[in-house]
């Protein structure tokens, strides 16, 4: 005769343990591209310093490009040893996590680089990103392109023309003129000629940063540009 158990005597079922999110797809993706970048970022240090200390090392392949800054906005000084030339879209998510960490560079350096921003929209896959950069184009019309700037990529969810012309009152521009400068297309093709400069030079997303001419793509961690920075510097 088999002997049954009571109710009470059966052992719950533990419920399936929910994957912590370093073991999701996702997840993992996120840690390859952050492990993939500090790589880039270390390869590319060591190249530059192997083509800076001996110029004529055939092993580094590291190409310099002649990049114009243009007549576009920038920080620091024209004169400084570093020039850091950047090709931006202003609905970019890659732009917006990097903006941090290029306000933090150009607050620590001051005029020992130059940071000059060029406009590089890519409308297939951000439609309100011409629009956006014709917004700081036309508050840079009025002396206040960074501050546009910096209220373009605290907002990047929000770019309609009608946010954009609210950003204009709220960083004080002449709002008359804004809205005339905006929906004229008065910039359109200053932008245009930004992005037809950036291909010229294998611009191939954004951001894409020019460091004294090396290219770098994508997000950059802040220990590793300033170690880029403090290089160039040194030599």
């Amino acid at each position: 005769m088999e002997e049954e158990l009571s109710p009470s005597a059966i052992i719950p079922t533990p419920a399936p343990k929910k994957k912590r999110w370093f073991k999701r797809w996702w997840g993992i993706t996120i840690i390859v591209f952050i492990l993939l970048t500090i790589v880039f970022a270390a390869v590319l240090i060591f190249q530059i310093y192997a083509l800076i200390n001996n110029p004529e090392n055939e092993v580094s392949d590291l190409k310099v490009y002649d990049v114009s800054a243009d007549n576009d906005p920038y920080l620091g000084s024209p004169d400084a040893k570093v020039k850091i030339i950047a090709f931006e879209d202003f609905e970019c998510p890659f732009c917006g996590e990097a903006f941090s960490i290029i306000r933090e560079l150009t607050s620590t350096y001051g005029d020992q680089i130059q940071f000059v921003f060029r406009d590089f929209p890519i409308v297939e896959n951000h439609p309100n990103a011409p629009k956006a950069h014709e917004a700081a184009e036309c508050a840079n019309a009025q002396g206040k392109f960074w501050q546009m700037h910096d209220k373009l990529y605290q907002n990047q969810e929000n770019l309609s023309v009608a946010d954009l012309k609210q950003f204009a009152i709220g960083i004080g521009l002449d709002a008359k003129s804004f809205d005339t400068c905006l929906d004229s297309g008065r910039f359109a093709a200053e932008i245009e000629k930004d992005r037809t400069d950036g291909i010229a030079v294998d611009v191939r997303g954004t951001p894409t940063w020019f460091l004294n001419g090396y290219r770098i793509e994508g997000v950059v961690p802040l220990e590793d540009f300033k170690a880029l920075i403090d290089l160039l510097l040194a030599n």
